[in-house]
């Protein structure tokens, strides 16, 4: 058996074993590479934590109970956005 690529959603990734590589008590070995312009990257990371936010939905749209409205109104009051470059 060798190694596998995995298509992900910041590109394709190569990992599992080489076995044609001299195998040492101990040793491990790890090529990272990215061929994907950095606007490109920037985009993808971007991409990804925007699925992280959820819709916007009024709250007539949404029932919740009170231990909910408490948990949202906690995270509202006390969460701190930080913008990194932008995002």
């Amino acid at each position: 058996k060798g190694p596998v690529a995995v298509c992900t959603k910041l590109g394709w990734a190569i990992q599992g074993p080489a076995s044609s590589m001299p195998k040492s008590e101990g040793e491990l070995q790890c090529l990272n590479m990215c061929l994907s312009p950095a606007e490109a990257l920037h985009q993808d990371v971007k991409r990804l934590w925007q699925l992280d936010v959820p819709p916007y939905r009024t709250e007539k749209e949404v029932t919740r109970s009170k231990e909910d409205r408490e948990a949202v109104a906690m995270l509202e009051t006390k969460t701190l956005r930080v913008p990194v470059d932008g995002v």
